[in-house]
């Protein structure tokens, strides 16, 4: 069973569940903060970024997307089957906080390399939302 407590309400049924619990048999239990995942408005801005960089550079947005990963979240590596395997974090691992951190620093670099990439209140959004906003691939 998963459940989250945002209220007395719900408190009141979780202790209400744990203390019906069989005893008879054993579980595990994890109680922890609820973690915001990245929103969809970030993930859609993410997107948009890189196929504007695919239109000016002709590199795919998959390649830039996975530039960025490896450049900027963690990189695993593991062994399977006596072979060495990498494995880098994936953005939908991101909550909301660690997500905005993972844009400003691909922003940044982007900036470094010569391109602008704009956030929805400043110059250049409306352009880049009306080229790169209803592409498809985006999503």
């Amino acid at each position: 069973m998963k459940c989250i407590v945002r209220n007395d309400g719900d408190r009141r049924r979780f202790i209400d569940f744990i203390l019906k619990v069989d005893l008879s048999k054993s579980f595990a239990a994890t109680f922890e903060p609820v973690k915001k995942r990245r929103s969809l408005p970030q993930n859609k801005l993410l997107h948009m970024w890189f196929a504007m960089l695919e239109g000016k550079t002709g590199t795919s947005r998959e390649v830039y997307k996975e530039y960025y990963k490896k450049m900027f979240l963690e990189v695993y590596t593991d062994n399977c089957f006596g072979k060495e395997v990498t494995t880098v974090r994936g953005t939908h691992e991101l909550d909301t906080k660690e997500f905005t951190e993972f844009i400003d620093k691909i922003r940044e670099h982007a900036a470094t390399e010569g391109y602008y990439l704009p956030l929805p209140d400043e110059m250049g959004w409306d352009e880049m939302y009306q080229k790169y906003g209803n592409d498809n691939k985006t999503r």
